[in-house]
């Protein structure tokens, strides 16, 4: 009787060692609200492991342990899904997030910003501004706002809309230099004033 338990420990090992060396993943996603992190994650069938890392770092090179699941993983006829939440990221900053298949393989890096910001503030991504950066804002009730971009003379340069909390600004068609904005809704009760650094 152990000698058949002691073999099929074995063999479960040896099936779960062969199957990890490259634990394949349908999915390895990020999302945030109200400054936490939601980390979620699909292993493919067939791929198993002893036992899930998660890491976080804030140059995508110095990786630190923020949690583990324990225990055998995935399954060898279908796939998992798997979650896990970051309830203290570092917050207006961008995030990267690897898992570790304990000892054996890394998963691809994903980023994320996880924005928190309170009301008369912003948070501009990337800072100064490159390319395509998004620029937050404070807006619970997730109302119409508007922006106003003005150059050094004061001439307007760019007028967007959005009902979400966040501007999408491509600064490709804005020249390098120093411009100053304004958020505003319809009734100016919630508005948002700062300075943006265009370089390209």
């Amino acid at each position: 009787m152990l000698k058949a338990k002691l073999l099929s420990v074995a063999l479960l090992l040896f099936t779960i060692t062969q199957a990890q060396f490259n634990p394949k993943l349908n999915r390895f996603s990020a999302t945030h609200k109200d400054g936490i992190v939601y980390l979620d994650w699909i292993m493919n069938s067939g791929s198993v492991c002893l036992g899930i890392v998660i890491e976080r770092s804030e140059d995508s090179v110095n990786f630190k342990e923020i949690g583990d699941i324990s225990g055998i993983c995935g399954n060898l006829t279908k796939p998992v899904q798997y979650y896990f939440t970051d309830e203290f990221p570092v917050l207006n900053k961008k995030m990267y997030y690897r898992l570790s298949f304990v000892g054996f393989a890394y998963s691809d890096v994903i980023s994320i910003v996880a924005v928190d910001v309170n009301k008369d503030e912003y948070s501009l991504f990337p800072n100064p501004a490159v390319g395509l950066s998004t620029l937050n804002f404070y807006n619970p009730k997730i109302e119409n706002h508007s922006i106003i971009v003005l150059d050094s003379r004061g001439t307007e340069v760019l007028r967007l809309s959005t009902s979400e909390d966040k501007f999408l600004i491509d600064t490709e068609e804005l020249d390098m230099g120093i411009y100053q904005f304004l958020i505003f809704n319809s009734t100016y009760s919630n508005t948002v004033s700062g300075r943006m650094v265009v370089a390209h």
